[in-house]
């Protein structure tokens, strides 16, 4: 857990200075001003971010919204002073005190809140997996680059002053010529969570914000906080959440400094499944018709990928 705290104070010791470059250079009137940032989602990692942004002294921890109410008490409480809280992320948006976005909700929700964040002039930290399908994140690429923003990617596992000395070391030969890497992990929920009936979202709950981009569904408890892995509709499970052999894999191929066709087995997946549910997943979802009215259509490529 400190390593990655370290990590995460590193990118504000490091990015920020781009960040701010890039989304407050015009306000600068000192070497000592710091960067608003605001929060989306306040959850297991959302808390971690929270914690670790409170202790760099170049931040000004200015918003920070989320759909839970409970949870966005929390948020208020731990950070204190005069932070604004949001059930709705786009007001957050729209706070010209906000320079630079923390984005850790489900995964879903992260292409669209990082355009969005992009367009209204934003610098974005948004949390791995980057995207739910492929075409998002040439989306993104091409809205950040528009916009003319900063947008990182908390793959931390990549990124850990840990794997860069373990990098350092294996390339000067400290535990001699390597000749094979073997890989394993395992990470389920055993023996499983069962089946709940479907019901009406409890009153703490922004049902349909959280839904956002996602096609409707009914509320259950299975789809909601953590468990929402296990659906098509907001993620594509552990693999894309932690992925851990796949970036094992990766990391063993960096330090080597070697290019590796990548294989896994995916033996817990029904054959065709991922490739044929994710291939075939339809360009966008359409939102829900009460968001027409504060939707920021300019964040997309073109008009008409998303049915308003």
């Amino acid at each position: 857990m400190s390593s990655g705290s370290l990590d995460r104070r590193q990118f504000v010791q490091t990015g920020a200075a781009a960040v701010l470059t890039a989304a407050s250079y015009d306000r600068v009137v000192g070497a000592n001003d710091r960067v608003g940032v605001g929060f989306i989602g306040y959850g297991l990692i959302g808390k971690r971010h929270v914690l670790d942004f409170q202790a760099q002294p170049d931040v000004r921890m200015t918003a920070v919204a989320e759909a839970h109410r409970g949870r966005l008490e929390e948020a208020r409480t731990t950070i204190g002073g005069s932070v604004k809280a949001h059930g709705d992320f786009r007001k957050l948006l729209d706070d010209r005190e906000v320079d630079a976005v923390v984005v850790s909700t489900p995964d879903h929700w992260h292409a669209l809140m990082t355009m969005l964040a992009c367009a209204a002039g934003k610098d974005v930290y948004v949390e791995k997996p980057l995207t739910l399908f492929v075409r998002e994140g040439r989306w993104m690429v091409d809205v950040a680059r528009r916009h003319q923003r900063v947008v990182q990617v908390g793959t931390q596992q990549r990124s850990g002053g840990h794997y860069q000395k373990a990098k350092e070391l294996i390339q000067a030969g400290h535990i001699g010529k390597i000749s094979s890497v073997r890989m394993t992990s395992f990470r389920n929920i055993m023996p499983g969570y069962g089946t709940q009936a479907d019901r009406e979202p409890p009153p703490e709950i922004d049902w349909n914000m959280w839904l956002g981009p996602a096609p409707w569904r009914q509320y259950n408890p299975h789809r909601c906080i953590y468990r929402f892995r296990w659906f098509w509709d907001y993620s594509g499970g552990q693999i894309t959440n932690l992925g851990h052999a796949a970036w094992a894999a990766d990391s063993a191929c960096r330090t080597m400094e070697r290019r590796r066709t990548l294989k896994m087995p995916f033996s817990n997946i029904p054959a065709g499944r991922l490739s044929g549910r994710i291939a075939k997943r339809p360009v966008a979802s359409k939102i829900h018709s009460d968001w027409n009215s504060l939707a920021r259509k300019e964040a997309w490529p073109s008009p008409g990928v998303v049915l308003w």
